[in-house]
């Protein structure tokens, strides 16, 4: 080490010196992270500040037209299932072609005893 060895002047201006070099090497690499992480603040600032667009589907609802051709094509099957059964809504059990009323009460088939029904077969007979 030379004459004087550590506690010569030497040695601690080259301690001092590298002391101060070391700190001045970490002052810059911290103002140069603060510098950074402002940015990237800023950046995610920007990034919050800016317009998203996010696609979302939606079914379209039913129209007017759409409701309503609905709403007769339920009444007309219902009103053709009344028809064929014979009955509101075909609860009645009844089969096609049944001689009931939609009313709940039998029909009066026999034709033959019609006044006007006697009348025509005594034109054609």
């Amino acid at each position: 080490m030379g004459s004087g060895g550590l506690s010569s002047s030497g040695f601690r201006n080259a301690a001092v010196n590298a002391g101060a070099d070391l700190s001045e090497r970490i002052a810059a690499i911290r103002a140069q992270l603060r510098q950074q992480g402002a940015q990237g603040l800023f950046q995610t600032g920007q990034q919050g500040l800016q317009r998203h667009v996010e696609n979302i589907h939606q079914p379209a609802s039913p129209g007017l037209f759409q409701s309503a051709a609905s709403g007769i094509g339920n009444f007309a099957g219902q009103a053709a299932g009344n028809y064929f059964s014979g009955g509101a809504g075909g609860a009645s059990g009844n089969k096609v072609g049944a001689n009931t009323s939609p009313y709940g009460s039998t029909m009066n088939t026999n034709y033959s005893s019609h006044p006007l029904v006697q009348q025509a077969q005594g034109i054609r007979g």
